[in-house]
């Protein structure tokens, strides 16, 4: 639905950490404020355009990593694989999970926060929208 609705894969370029919200014995969110873009003009002039918030649902939260914070909390992109769990939980999981695949979200160094979040399951949903506080609701 969100690459429907962006007309593009969403890279997370200069996307805004909304929030994040850690829980131990539940689900954990992540909201990024993101964008499509399009060109405006031959001078190859863009701008933003069709504006999402994006929520990470995080399942059982396995290990993080995580740096920066600042009052924008910019990332210079968003990446999530499928990993094999890492070194130091294999002495703390059952044989059967072992070659199990985790999900790995990364959040690339921009302005703010960064790191990795490492998990069993991610789902994703979307508003369609720009916050309120954000640079963006001053452009439009």
């Amino acid at each position: 639905e969100l690459l429907n609705y962006l007309g593009e894969v969403a890279s997370f370029h200069d996307g805004e950490i909304i929030s994040l919200e850690l829980n131990r014995n539940s689900a954990s969110h992540l909201k990024i404020h993101t964008w499509s873009v399009k060109l405006v003009d031959r001078k190859l002039d863009w701008k933003s355009a069709k504006h999402a918030i994006v929520n990470f649902k995080l399942e059982q939260i396995l290990d993080l990593q995580l740096g920066g914070f600042s009052i924008q909390t910019v990332i210079g992109g968003l990446m999530i694989e499928r990993v094999l769990p890492s070194s130091e939980r294999k002495n703390f999981i059952s044989a059967d999970d072992q070659n199990s695949k985790d999900f790995e979200l990364a959040m690339e160094p921009c302005y703010g926060m960064d790191g990795r979040i490492r998990c069993k399951a991610i789902s994703i949903s979307f508003e369609k929208k720009i916050p309120p506080d954000s640079i963006y609701a001053k452009l439009t």
